[in-house]
């Protein structure tokens, strides 16, 4: 019993005390005095005063929850209005008003719209006083002046307050947030970030919103850990943000990562800085830095950059390295030792290699660039100066020199929508030197000049020797990757011209005409149409010679396709020829086809051509002398087992009862022995031995004459009449009986 009046005892003392608490709390936590705490809380962790502070209802327990209305955001320095909130939740400990430190559990803040100057970024105050040097007396005080606030004095409140409270977590939901000031402001809207274990020694952080700033527009996602050294220094540990939307119109995933920021008075200095960035179109770029610093003054780094282009199903590779240095106050920019590896896969070395040097000057707006060495294999050389734009979004800078390289690489070709994508941000004013084309096109030298701009890239030529004449040539590439080219060519050759066109030299000659193609360059072609007109003058058809076809098919009348006039030796020779080629004015298997059209003259015949690249009708109209009938002949040109060949395969046997028709034949000795001398040899040339012996002398009709008979001469059985003139001198010499012959 006696226990139990003690226990009652302690129990009512803890009672009372516990009222005492609970009364106190509820006289002494009153919505006047929370707003008022809140509001210096404020004021010394973040330069910050609120309007109203004062709660619209607040809960004592079991937690000290705050729930402030809407309301506005004060810079406390200079007075001005740095946004507004909806709602804003604070959640302290009971007895958090009662602390000399006190600690808050939660802060929620709900459609905050925040207008943060840029000036208001700047080193805090404990990576301002570093420990390698101490200030000066009159740092000291300039800092001090920046540095203090004006604090009114709450009633209930010490100056031992001023202590940085600590925050278990601080979320901002649908917030917004400007950043303005800049050359170029950013915006961040429906922003949810979020801070944990937010004290004087560091936080957690967590950001999720919709970015805009400059040509970025999209998603942005980000997170680090922030710590506070003894000595002073903020160190920003694991970092890693990841973007994703529109970067200068161009769909694209952006992330940086980094394994340490260090903020102290000397600067900021990272350590394995690392940047990938992946676009729609297949183009990956990796920049990794070991070690990067950070000043007021400057900014140095080197650089790794790995750039791969996926073109079709190939990975194309750059490699850049360099050493970067940057001066703020000059404006001053060095991109010193570069060395640019181009290779496909992973084939790398000197053959693929650009090297030289970049400088840029953004107070003189100017800069220079010089890369000379091999790019895929091509030479290639770059001199160029560079005038950078002004403060106008519209501007953007402008090279002007001299592209120089050789014969372009397949690899090459399929760059150029990559640089049409390029050209929207840079424009180019100068001149382009090819030391040689494609073979085929006997391509000696090509000059041009070259301007892009606004994205859109014309090439004209100032000096060009394409398929071994004079060529005027004038292209355009768009900003969407499509492209139209023009070719006025004279006093070529023809030879050159088919072979580029797909087809084996059937024909040889002088070439005046034009060449006008278009299409869109992607991963899976760069050509979608193309046409071709002009005259050839003065040349002959290879593979077949159609005047020695008629002559034997006159004389000889062979019934098959004598082999000779078929050879890839044979040729007809012909005055001009016109033609028209189209590639993609038609389709077969919704695959483009390749339309051609034409005629042809020569001495005493004329042809007209059509079909396609696989197979050419022809038929010719050979006249064979005046007031004689003409003799059509039907050919048909068609690609052979090789891609690259082409063989003529005439409708010998309607052009044999066409001649039949008009030229009637007949039987003769001499017309037999002529097909039999055409078919031995035809059977001979198809076994392709060696040529026979011309048959002209050594087969021949024989010619012979019969005795001539005495004028009186007559047969046994034939009447006795008197002999009309006197028998010739052997018969009267002889004595033989006339009765016994």
């Amino acid at each position: 019993m006696r226990y139990l009046r003690y226990f009652l005892t302690v129990l009512l003392i803890l009672a009372v005390l516990t009222l005492i608490v609970v009364t106190a709390q509820f006289f002494f936590t009153t919505p006047e005095r929370v707003g008022a705490r809140l509001n210096h809380f404020l004021e010394v962790t973040a330069g910050l005063r609120l309007e109203n502070p004062q709660p619209a209802e607040l809960k004592r327990f079991p937690k000290l929850v705050a729930t402030l209305p809407a309301g506005e955001i004060v810079d406390v320095k200079t007075g001005c209005a740095l946004g507004a909130f909806d709602r804003a939740v604070f959640t302290l400990e009971p007895f958090a008003l009662f602390a000399e430190t006190p600690k808050i559990a939660r802060i929620e803040v709900d459609g905050a719209v925040l207008e943060v100057p840029t000036e208001r970024i700047r080193l805090p105050r404990s990576a301002q006083s570093s420990v390698t040097e101490p200030p000066t007396d009159e740092a000291r005080v300039g800092n001090e002046e920046l540095d203090r606030i004006e604090q009114p004095k709450k009633p209930g409140i010490s100056s031992e307050s001023d202590v940085f409270w600590t925050i278990n977590e601080i979320e901002l939901r649908d917030a917004e947030i400007r950043l303005s000031g800049a050359a170029s402001g950013a915006t961040l809207t429906g922003t949810r970030l979020v801070l944990r274990d937010f004290s004087e020694n560091g936080a957690t952080l967590q950001i999720n919103t919709a970015l805009i700033a400059g040509g970025f527009k999209g998603e942005f996602l980000g997170s680090t850990a922030v710590t506070r050294s003894k000595d002073g220094r903020l160190r920003a540990n694991a970092l890693s943000t990841a973007f994703s939307g529109l970067a200068f119109e161009e769909k694209t995933e952006l992330s940086l990562a980094a394994d340490s920021l260090v903020l102290a008075n000397e600067g900021l200095e990272v350590s394995n800085l690392s940047v990938r960035a992946q676009s729609a179109e297949g183009l990956t770029l990796s920049a990794t830095a070991p070690r990067a610093r950070l000043t007021e003054a400057d900014f140095a780094a080197v650089l790794r950059i790995d750039v791969q282009a996926r073109v079709g199903e190939e990975t194309l590779n750059f490699l850049a390295s360099g050493s970067l240095e940057h001066a703020f106050g000059t404006g001053r920019t060095a991109l010193s030792q570069l060395a640019i590896d181009t290779a496909p896969g992973n084939a790398a070395g000197a053959a693929n290699r650009l090297t030289g040097s970049l400088e840029i000057d953004r107070t003189e707006r100017s800069g220079a660039v010089a890369l000379d060495g091999f790019f895929f294999g091509a030479p290639a050389e770059l001199k160029a100066r560079i005038a950078l734009p002004g403060l106008s979004p519209s501007e953007r800078p402008l090279l002007e020199g001299r592209i120089r390289t050789g014969e372009p690489t397949e690899h090459e070709t399929a760059l150029l929508g990559l640089f049409a994508r390029a050209a929207r941000h840079i424009d180019f004013k100068g001149t382009l030197d090819f030391t040689g084309l494609a073979a085929d096109a006997q391509a000696t030298a090509f000059q041009a000049d070259v301007i892009a701009q606004a994205g859109r890239v014309t090439v004209s030529s100032r000096n060009a020797q394409c398929f071994s004449g004079e060529t005027a040539f004038t292209a355009t590439l768009a900003p969407d990757a499509t492209w139209r080219a023009k070719a006025v060519i004279a006093d070529g050759s023809a030879g050159s011209l088919f072979g580029v066109l797909g087809f084996s030299p059937v024909a040889s000659g002088v070439l005046s005409g034009e060449l006008v193609a278009s299409g869109r360059i992607s991963a899976e072609t760069y050509l979608s149409k193309l046409e071709a007109r002009g005259v050839v003058r003065t040349g002959v058809l290879k593979g077949f010679d159609l005047v020695k076809a008629v002559d034997i098919l006159v004389a000889d009348r062979p019934e098959e396709t004598p082999p000779e006039v078929v050879k890839p030796e044979a040729a007809t020779p012909f005055e001009t020829l016109r033609f028209d080629v189209c590639l993609g004015c038609s389709s077969v298997d919704e695959a483009p086809a390749v339309e051609i059209k034409g005629e042809a003259l020569g001495e005493n015949w004329h042809a007209g051509f059509s079909g396609t690249r696989s197979a050419l009708q022809t038929r010719f109209d050979v006249a064979l002398g005046e007031d004689r009938p003409h003799v059509p002949l039907a050919a048909e040109l068609k690609r052979s087992a090789s891609p690259t060949a082409y063989v003529w395969t005439p409708d010998w046997q309607r052009a044999y009862a066409h001649v039949e028709e008009i030229l009637p034949s007949g039987f003769s000795i001499e017309g037999a022995l002529r097909r039999f001398k055409r078919t031995l040899r035809d059977f001979w040339e198809g076994l392709e031995a060696p040529a026979l012996p011309s048959f002209e002398e050594s087969i021949s009709t024989p010619n012979f004459e019969l005795p001539t008979l005495p004028d009186n001469w007559r047969w046994p059985w034939e009447d006795d009449a008197p002999a009309q003139t006197a028998p010739s001198a052997p018969m009267a010499e002889t004595n033989a009986d006339p009765r016994s012959i």
